[in-house]
């Protein structure tokens, strides 16, 4: 896909948080730098880094929290990890609920990609 003259593709477009999210877990921390095969713009992975700030999978230095390698644990998109990590507190039938429509999201968007 092309936008404004950049080539993006579809991984970058739908899945930065959880890529950004997995070479954090995986200590890779100047995403600047990194040498990406495909790299994405940066603005995209400043928008991924916010997110995962927002969530409390990053801390204010940038580095993963407690939270964050709890939720890279989870092959999903951040906001899904975290619903998943955050229902630990609660009943067993909310995980369960949360599974659900999880799946059902993820096959939703299967079909329109």
């Amino acid at each position: 896909m092309h936008v404004q003259g950049l080539h993006l593709t579809a991984q970058w477009l739908t899945d930065a948080g959880n890529v950004v999210l997995m070479l954090k877990s995986l200590g890779i921390n100047d995403l600047m730098n990194f040498d990406f095969m495909d790299p994405p713009p940066s603005e995209t992975l400043m928008r991924a880094l916010e997110q995962l700030y927002a969530l409390g999978a990053l801390n204010d230095k940038g580095e993963l929290t407690k939270l964050g390698r709890r939720m890279a644990e989870f092959p999903l998109d951040p906001m899904l990890a975290k619903m998943i990590c955050a229902s630990e507190k609660y009943q067993v039938s909310l995980l369960t609920q949360l599974l659900q429509l999880q799946a059902a999201t993820s096959g939703l968007m299967k079909l329109f990609t």
